[in-house]
């Protein structure tokens, strides 16, 4: 049990309700909650089942599907606007999801960035896949300078601290940054069209397709859940973080025939420990 204002888990015991449950004051923050608020479902009139359907369904269409959906299958009405709420606050209290790195023995990373609209300003949506197109680190930059791109690769280093070859446009925050994972990281510059990759050991033709191919589904996802562009950089973190988890359970339901262990309210009682799938 953490506090729900600050995520602390150091607290203190603070009497009893009416009702015979236990308070709890935060030793960070001062702030004073029961049992029952330091869940994720509290103060909800709605089943928390139901709240959980359509918080998974509404990673994959519109909040008007899911609230025709729901109102056939349930027989209750929820609004759009309540479907899109929960949906925020699990997706802002949600952590980064890593996914498991499966290389042979060479580990080939390709990186690029896209544009996204958020109000009237350019904002970059950036990308790092490996060899196959899986998505291993997204971010939503303000800028590509050398600073902003240096901080996206840290993020990626959390996951691994090597790779052999880093496939990039040239973009020079790219170049400025080759040395991020070491001095036997060959950094190679490559477009839509293969270029030669000739080391003492190595000879590749190779491409950044795969990020491409990347950024094709995620056009594809920004039209399916906006409209126009995003009102500001929170909801474009939130639909990153959104369609992180549907590539990830659509790559677990096709390699084992079934999303897995789907969210639950246990997975949302600690927004900063890890996310468990």
């Amino acid at each position: 049990m953490s506090c729900p204002i600050c995520y602390s888990g150091r607290y203190k015991l603070d009497g009893k309700l009416s009702n015979r449950k236990q308070r709890y004051k935060c030793k960070e923050c001062g702030k004073r909650f029961c049992e029952t608020t330091s869940e994720f479902f509290h103060r909800n009139r709605i089943p928390k089942e139901v709240l959980s359907v359509a918080i998974l369904f509404h990673l994959f269409i519109p909040a008007r599907i899911v609230q025709l959906f729901l109102f056939f299958f349930f027989r209750c009405t929820i609004s759009k606007e309540t479907i899109c709420f929960w949906s925020s606050k699990f997706l802002e209290q949600m952590p980064e999801i890593k996914r498991e790195i499966k290389d042979g023995k060479l580990k080939i990373r390709h990186t690029d960035e896209k544009f996204i609209k958020i109000g009237k300003e350019l904002a970059y949506w950036v990308n790092t896949v490996d060899h196959q197109g899986r998505l291993l680190t997204s971010s939503i930059l303000e800028s590509k300078d050398k600073s902003s791109i240096k901080e996206h690769m840290g993020k990626h280093k959390q996951s691994e601290k090597n790779m052999d070859i880093h496939v990039t446009d040239k973009n020079p925050s790219y170049i400025k940054t080759a040395n991020k994972f070491g001095r036997k990281c060959i950094h190679h510059t490559a477009g839509l069209k293969e270029k030669l990759l000739s080391t003492k050991n190595l000879f590749l033709f190779l491409s950044n397709l795969p990020v491409e191919r990347l950024h094709s589904k995620i056009d594809a996802y920004i039209n399916l859940k906006v409209r126009g562009s995003f009102t500001n950089i929170e909801s474009a973190e939130r639909l990153r973080k959104a369609f992180t988890l549907t590539d990830y359970l659509l790559e677990t339901f096709a390699l084992h025939g079934s999303l897995g262990t789907y969210p639950t309210t246990d997975n949302w009682k600690n927004p900063t420990g890890e996310f468990l799938f």
